[in-house]
């Protein structure tokens, strides 16, 4: 079985699609190394848990309108290895910033600029791995598997040097990642004329075309239910870790998450070609609500933090299914010329309002209620998301 593993993986590596995968690890890497330490470093500085779950609900608030604008800006001009070059190295830059801050008010502005900077990252890789792929869209997800490496490693590594040297070393693993990713992304091909001006869009076809794919009813509703879905999930990226230390977690074990997440989510990964071809969009978010509202539960009813690490192996089903859902179903209504720009709208309601809605609704439950009920009350909003989207599959049918 391992000898087909490593086969089949060796013979899906393609030269113009190693770029991207070695970006994903990357991108995986910084968000793996500081993500989850955000809640834990604000909470540090004395910052009261409602103000906490603001200033972790921004970020997503903020990439609701920048992913749009800066994937909107590449289709338009055709600069898409240019944006996502500046946008990375003011990334970095932020990183630094942020750590800069000691106090609620002073990390407003560092937080939202790295938001604004890093958001269209990741989907402007989707858009370029996307076309790169062709008629082999549908292994998409093997692509990321790298990504999924990165978490393994930088969640253990990480947790160990915070644990050991303080919290900053979250943010130096952080800026290390991507700082490497500027360097993969020069040599990133994007496969768009973005170095003919002659080749740009003309700006009507552009919002005419923006247009159609924002009113088709059926992308609203699938992203209705992303955004319930992605609310009641993205509150375990958010306030777990400050949930297990409630229950006794020392940090260096913390990073034992990140990596049963990884084996939970590599063997999901490569055979998601099957998933995605046998399920569809649909039957692949119809899983990952099932399996998020299992997981939201179990941290509700936990009362060793162990069994939250176990759980994660259902991780690569819960989240990544909902996420490469969305990227194949945004990927099919859009317009050709706005590829990148459909993938923006999706991650702006993905990893944006939704995390938003998690985050900040989060806050306020988990400074009220505990982790307990904030998990409960979240795994019953997926539940509501699971319900909600079966009755519409039913209608649809009838």
């Amino acid at each position: 079985m391992i000898r087909s593993f490593i086969s089949r993986m060796s013979a899906s590596v393609d030269r113009k699609l190693l770029a991207p995968k070695l970006f994903y690890f990357a991108i995986a890497g910084t968000i793996s190394s500081l993500g989850p330490f955000f809640g834990l470093y604000y909470q540090q500085l004395g910052i009261p848990s409602p103000q906490i779950g603001i200033l972790t609900g921004l970020p997503s608030l903020i990439t609701l309108f920048s992913a749009p604008l800066w994937t909107g800006a590449a289709d338009y001009t055709h600069r898409h290895r240019r944006i996502l070059l500046f946008t990375l190295v003011c990334s970095l830059i932020s990183v630094w910033l942020v750590m800069q801050g000691n106090s609620f008010v002073a990390l407003i502005p560092s937080v939202s600029l790295y938001a604004f900077f890093l958001a269209p990252a990741q989907p402007l890789t989707d858009n370029a791995v996307l076309r790169l792929l062709g008629e082999r869209k549908h292994e998409f997800g093997k692509q990321r598997i790298l990504g999924s490496f990165a978490a393994g490693i930088a969640g253990p590594l990480v947790s160990t040097l915070v644990d050991r040297t303080g919290i900053r070393a979250a943010f130096y693993c952080a800026m290390a990642f991507l700082g490497s990713g500027v360097g993969i992304a020069s040599r990133m091909e994007m496969d768009q004329p973005d170095e003919n001006p002659a080749m740009h869009a003309e700006t009507i076809s552009y919002w005419k075309g923006l247009k159609v794919l924002l009113v088709d009813p059926r992308l609203a509703f699938f992203l209705l239910i992303v955004l319930l879905g992605m609310t009641a999930r993205s509150t375990s990226f958010i306030y777990l870790y400050m949930h297990m230390t409630a229950l006794g977690a020392p940090k260096s074990i913390l990073g034992l998450t990140m990596t049963v997440l990884m084996i939970g989510e590599l063997p999901f990964l490569f055979y998601s070609d099957k998933l995605l071809k046998h399920w569809g969009p649909r039957g692949l978010m119809i899983a990952s609500l099932v399996s998020s509202a299992v997981m939201l539960f179990t941290f509700a009813w936990m009362r060793s933090p162990w069994l939250g690490i176990a759980i994660h192996l259902i991780h690569g089903l819960s989240y990544s299914g909902m996420w490469m859902a969305g990227v194949a179903f945004a990927n099919h209504l859009a317009p050709p010329e706005l590829g990148a720009t459909a993938q923006g709208v999706f991650n702006a309601v993905f990893n944006g309002l939704g995390f938003f809605g998690g985050s900040f609704f989060g806050g306020l439950l988990y400074d009220r209620y505990g982790g307990a009920n904030l998990f409960f009350w979240s795994g019953a909003l997926a539940v509501f998301a699971l319900v909600l989207f079966l009755l519409n599959q039913m209608n649809s049918r009838n």
